[in-house]
């Protein structure tokens, strides 16, 4: 469970985190992830599959392109 909101910025700092700070980071982006596919995707018969495939491809593409953030919305969004 995510413990607390976090700033764009906090989002950065911390995903680029190599140690623990990171690793809790990631794993909140990921819960963050998973929560809003299922909502979007419960009610599919191949759900939880599709859910965990997408969570994944984004959690790779989130974490390559953090350098090219312009802050132009919200990280999370």
């Amino acid at each position: 469970m995510i413990s607390v909101e976090r700033t764009d910025a906090a989002w950065l700092l911390d995903l680029r985190d190599p140690g623990p700070r990171g690793a809790l980071a990631q794993r909140e982006l990921r819960e963050l992830i998973v929560r809003a596919l299922h909502r979007g995707l419960a009610r599919r018969p191949e759900a939880s599959a599709l859910i965990e495939d997408l969570a994944q491809e984004s959690m790779l593409r989130i974490l390559a392109k953090l350098d090219s953030f312009r802050d132009e919305s919200r990280f999370s969004t």
